[in-house]
């Protein structure tokens, strides 16, 4: 599962970099990711949902990405190799890792980088 979200993580970095270069307007980071979710909501979004309905599945849709690119981030960090080696952590608990949390993964993983 780690590695669904790893992937969906990296393909939405990458989008926002290849739409970066491309734009000869400088378009912020936000406005890019607005963008691709007003792209996204195309495909989630149903013609009877209501407003609160679509809001909901674009707070929900936000909440995944950034948790996908969250997960993406750290394991670029410390190495894509060691998704394979995670076999008891639910993808939300790394979600849910503070930035000292993820520093100090960082940190013992840049250590060991044999394991």
């Amino acid at each position: 599962m780690i590695w669904k979200w790893y992937c969906y993580g990296q393909s939405v970095e990458r989008k926002i970099e290849e739409i970066k270069t491309q734009n000869k307007k400088k378009k912020s980071r936000q406005k890019i990711k607005a963008e691709l979710y007003d792209k996204m909501m195309e495909f989630a979004a149903e013609e009877n949902d209501d407003e609160e309905e679509k809001f909901n599945k674009r707070n929900s849709l936000k909440e995944k990405t950034r948790g996908a690119v969250r997960v993406y981030k750290l394991f670029i960090e410390i190495g894509q190799e060691k998704i394979n080696n995670v076999k008891e952590t639910f993808v939300s608990t790394i979600i849910k890792f503070t930035e000292p949390e993820r520093d100090q993964i960082i940190e013992y993983f840049g250590n060991h980088n044999s394991n």
